[in-house]
């Protein structure tokens, strides 16, 4: 519409088909999408992975230029105030303050998947899940065993070896 506000987001902006690619950047340099044009007002943010250890294809010097460009790098005292605010389980946050260097985020050295703070949501849903189906389990008589889903869904979305040193954390607190 015209003199719309807001923010138009564009997501894993490197992937995708030529075709895709090609209407993203139609929409990012000339602000039209389809037969409409973009209001001025409208901001227009891409985001994507960087570098060939995600798998990504690379943008063209040409195509950064065009962008102003930053790199996100988590905090993660500001992480885990956030993730208090946002009911993030208190396992997660204890172990992020307690072993930082796996607390949020590390350059993958070949472990897919690896852990981010998406990620680290997703496992806090999962515990919560989990947790849940071990109290009506035991309601109903039957064992349930929550540590050793949580420790297989960790892995899952994490990495081995970061549920690994979750479940031992875990295990010890």
């Amino acid at each position: 519409r015209e003199g719309a506000d807001g923010f138009l987001f564009l997501d894993e902006f490197n992937q995708g088909s030529k075709e895709v690619k090609d209407a993203a950047f139609k929409i990012v340099l000339d602000r039209v999408l389809g037969d409409k044009r973009v209001s001025e007002e409208v901001g227009i943010v891409a985001a994507c992975n960087m570098g060939e250890i995600f798998g990504n294809e690379a943008i063209t010097p040409g195509n950064i230029n065009r962008f102003g460009a930053g790199v996100l790098i988590v905090d993660p005292d500001q992480w885990r105030e956030y993730a208090v605010e946002a009911g993030i389980e208190d396992a997660i946050i204890a172990f992020t303050k307690a072993i930082p260097e796996d607390a949020l985020y590390k350059e993958p050295n070949g472990e897919n998947p690896f852990v981010t703070p998406r990620v680290l949501e997703k496992i806090s849903k999962g515990i919560q899940y989990f947790r849940k189906k071990h109290d009506e389990s035991t309601a109903q008589g039957r064992r349930y065993n929550a540590m050793e889903h949580i420790r297989l869904y960790s892995a899952q979305r994490a990495g081995v070896a970061w549920a690994n040193r979750f479940d031992t954390f875990l295990k010890h607190m």
